[in-house]
């Protein structure tokens, strides 16, 4: 574990001011800055002086919401064994802002746009380069080669940026080049959609603020203890346990078909979504329960399972309407047993992770649409028999 150093100190750096902020739509008050300093090693790597925001499932909905992955060790120990050899360099910028109220930046010019920059009263947030920052960090600290320690890198600094432009500044410079997980890329557009009316209104030009919505409905079916999905689905920088299933991304994008031409489309109320899911679900497990007993040995809550029940679920909602009475947990249990009824076929060993003629034989989108217009065949059947 590297240790946390307690040093907390201004820091004078050379700079250089860049020219790149429109002065016109500058405010004084808010103005904006960028500046090219180089920064010690030892400096950079003082977590009390460049921290890293990162985003947490506990968080969630706080304005104190970070928005960066957690660093893979495999990745910064690599760069960390680099960094030992002979000729190692590292000329590529880290990326670090000034965003905090009781922190700021004081620029002394030597003439023009060159002098030195005072960084007084940190922290400061790091947004790009964190493996490079924590790959030296491990060699120093925990390698106890300090080599690097006096060495210096390139750092650009975002002086009055708010929070919510730091992580737009994150999400072009990731969604641009390089990726970020798509499940935390996900949480980043709900973080950033949530101040930013311009970037909501972008989503729904796009047809892509359906996400936001799916996001809010995916939170509230993994943190309700009497939801069938209660902590079964495993967000970004959480820790896996046998419990969770499924990514956010996967039932995220199994939900699409609800919201793209299906019932949520128009409903725009999160508690009657729930509520649909959640009894949907419910009666899953009662007709269905030795498979959400053994989760890990069925496909019924893996991707198979939730993109083929939730294209049923389109066509029941859209067959049936949805009334109150419809979707309760009892009138799923009824209708589900009808469209399910073939034993032979349906048993719970349909869901097994070992039947090679059941739902695990469809593993892809395609397989997916092939096992839902089954179903939905299925419903068809049961709907006319009660006719």
């Amino acid at each position: 574990m590297f240790k946390l150093i307690k040093n907390m100190r201004n820091l004078r750096v050379p700079a250089i001011r860049i020219n790149q902020i429109d002065p016109d739509n500058n405010e004084q008050k808010n103005k904006k800055e960028i500046f090219l300093a180089s920064i010690k090693v030892k400096d950079l790597i003082n977590e009390s002086q460049f921290q890293i925001d990162y985003w947490s499932a506990s968080k969630r909905g706080s304005d104190d919401q970070g928005y960066q992955r957690y660093p893979n060790p495999a990745h910064y120990r690599k760069i960390g064994k680099y960094a030992t050899e002979k000729d190692a360099i590292f000329p590529g910028i880290i990326l670090v802002s000034c965003r905090d109220k009781n922190s700021k930046v004081q620029f002394n010019s030597k003439g023009g746009e060159i002098g030195e920059l005072d960084l007084e009263r940190p922290p400061f947030w790091i947004i790009d380069g964190q493996h490079r920052v924590k790959g030296l960090q491990y060699v120093i600290e925990e390698e106890k080669d300090d080599r690097w320690s006096e060495k210096e890198l390139p750092v650009v600094i975002l002086a009055g940026f708010t929070k919510i432009e730091e992580v737009s500044q994150f999400h072009t410079l990731n969604s641009k080049s390089k990726k970020v997980s798509t499940d935390l890329a996900q949480q980043l557009m709900f973080l950033r959609s949530k101040s930013d009316n311009e970037y909501f209104n972008s989503l729904k030009e796009r047809g892509e603020d359906w996400k936001i919505r799916c996001l809010r409905l995916i939170d509230k079916l993994n943190e309700t203890n009497e939801s069938p999905w209660s902590g079964r689905i495993k967000l970004p920088n959480s820790k896996n346990t046998a419990r969770q299933i499924v990514g956010q991304n996967s039932f995220l994008v199994s939900l699409k078909p609800m919201y793209s031409g299906g019932y949520f489309e128009s409903t725009r109320n999160i508690d009657l979504e729930y509520e649909i899911l959640k009894n949907y679900w419910g009666a899953l497990m009662e007709v269905f329960p030795f498979s959400f007993q053994t989760p890990s040995e069925s496909v019924i809550i893996k991707t198979p399972g939730i993109f083929s029940l939730h294209y049923l679920l389109r066509a029941i909602l859209q067959r049936r309407g949805a009334s109150k009475e419809l979707i309760s947990q009892k009138s799923f249990v009824l209708l589900l047993k009808k469209i399910f009824k073939d034993e032979s076929r349906y048993g719970d060993y349909f869901w097994s992770s070992d039947n090679t003629t059941g739902a695990s034989l469809y593993g892809s989108m395609k397989g997916f649409r092939i096992l839902s217009d089954e179903f939905i065949s299925n419903l068809e059947d049961a709907l006319s028999e009660d006719d």
